[in-house]
């Protein structure tokens, strides 16, 4: 898996549009990808905007640019969509048949919410909440009161879920912890590392944990 991460969502979720700088890096993105596909000899590709291109009001804009400037088609896809798509990915060798699953994929403007039981998927929910809109303390106190509200009425007919969190801040999570990629994270783990985010100021975040 290759990243190049842009922070679109710093411009979308804080400003409202995205702006000229990370425009012209879209375009050099998009420009190093095509690259890489020529080289991996990739015939079928598809480039995807979620979240922070939903909401910016350039979007339409900022897809002309890219298809002018790398030749790259780009589609904007609404909040459901991109939660099924994430339910559709590779997931067999996680779940176990006869047990029930809440799949929660952290974003930097939206979570998606899918829940599984016996490989079915039952119910999939995209939410506004996302790490740069809770580091510009964006998120409304009723998102989160939504939030509960949809678990609590999709999991009240099962006995017990586990939860699988996918996501960069998740991952990031996963690896302070030393574990085995199979291995779950204890809650009082979780808790102990909440509370030591916590108690950190957004720099020391960077130049301690990054």
């Amino acid at each position: 898996m290759v990243r190049l991460p842009i922070r679109l969502g710093q411009d979308s979720f804080t400003v409202g549009d995205i702006s000229d700088e990370n425009i012209e890096r879209m375009v050099d993105a998009m420009n190093a990808f095509k690259l890489l596909m020529k080289v991996h000899h990739v015939e079928k590709y598809k480039a995807l905007a979620t979240s922070a291109m939903r909401e910016a009001t350039n979007s339409a804009e900022v897809i002309k640019i890219i298809k002018e400037r790398a030749d790259v088609d780009i589609e904007l896809i609404d909040g459901k969509t991109e939660a099924a798509m994430i339910v559709s990915a590779d997931l067999g060798h996680l779940l176990e048949k006869g047990n029930t699953y809440l799949y929660v994929d952290v974003g930097g403007g939206s979570t998606e919410f899918s829940l599984f039981s016996n490989n079915t998927v039952i119910a999939s929910k995209s939410f506004k909440i996302g790490t740069v809109r809770l580091l510009n303390e964006m998120v409304n106190e009723v998102v989160w009161h939504e939030i509960e509200s949809w678990i609590k009425y999709h999991t009240i007919d099962f006995e017990s879920v586990t939860l699988i969190g996918s996501g960069g801040n998740i991952n990031k999570l996963f690896k302070m912890s030393g574990k085995q990629q199979d291995k779950p994270l204890s809650y009082s783990y979780v808790n102990k590392r909440f509370n030591y985010l916590n108690s950190l100021t957004y720099e020391q975040r960077v130049s301690e944990l990054i």
